[in-house]
């Protein structure tokens, strides 16, 4: 029997499949963990489904909810943080992604990721702080400064780093704060006219690009791990082979670097 692999599959790599036949092709792929993105939680729920309907099929594949993503970190607090809560204890979410807002002030994200630690920790979760390019934190540089000041975790999307540039280097004092990587492949592109659209739709497998993430794991080697390949060509493909893809890539990364990794 073929080892299950020690990532969860993140929230988007299966856009733009329903949500309950997510945990079906997580489990064909070889993960044990998927993702949610709040945004995907709420609109289902929205047009009239229930949770039960996703506990059902994750019970019936064996697939646990790694990881909810979605939640800003912003000073006030928003209407959607209670929702968020709710579903996370639901669904029995350990990990939630939060990201910067795109104005503001550091002040305001410190504070804001403080509040959302404290009702994290109330849920036995734990919160992951995601720097993003078009945010007020666009370098995992500035978000370790933050993370420290508000006591979570750094979530570091290797693509958002080296797509723009980016190098190992300047990650050196990055490394213990980081608790999540995002993992996916590429290239650096300078340039690049639309960082949204670029990392939504032309991120590559693990293996097929010429990110450094042998190196990466090699220096967070107790990191959890999600993968994240949100790209055109895969979801021109039947869903399973997208996702066979995407788990066959990482499968073969992860054992080339012979870690021991869970989701």
């Amino acid at each position: 029997m073929t080892a299950p692999i020690g990532a969860a599959l993140a929230a988007h790599s299966l856009d733009p499949v329903p949500l309950p036949e997510r945990p079906a092709l997580t489990a064909t792929a070889g993960f044990t963990g998927l993702g949610f993105s709040l945004r995907q939680l709420r609109g289902w729920l929205g047009e009239g489904n229930r949770l039960s309907q996703l506990h059902a099929a994750l019970e019936r594949h064996r697939i646990v909810v790694a990881e909810l993503e979605g939640l800003v970190a912003e000073e006030r607090p928003q209407p959607q943080e209670d929702v968020a809560f709710e579903l996370a204890a639901d669904l029995g979410v350990r990990h939630l992604t939060v990201l910067p807002p795109r104005e503001g002030a550091l002040s305001g994200v410190v504070a804001g990721l403080r509040r959302l630690h404290g009702k994290a920790t109330d849920i036995g979760a734990t919160v992951e702080f995601e720097p993003l390019p078009w945010t007020i934190v666009a370098d995992p540089t500035t978000a370790q400064w933050l993370v420290r000041l508000a006591g979570t975790g750094l979530c570091l999307d290797v693509w958002h780093h080296f797509r723009h540039g980016g190098t190992l280097a300047e990650l050196t004092g990055c490394w213990p704060a980081v608790t999540t990587v995002q993992l996916s492949d590429g290239t650096s592109a300078s340039g690049v006219e639309d960082p949204i659209r670029d990392c939504l739709n032309n991120r590559q497998p693990l293996g097929e690009g010429r990110f450094p993430l042998r190196e990466v794991l090699a220096l967070v080697p107790t990191a959890r791990l999600s993968v994240e390949v949100l790209s055109d060509r895969l979801r021109a493909l039947p869903p399973e082979a997208a996702a066979v893809t995407i788990g066959e890539s990482a499968r073969a990364l992860l054992t080339e670097t012979a870690i021991t990794r869970s989701a």
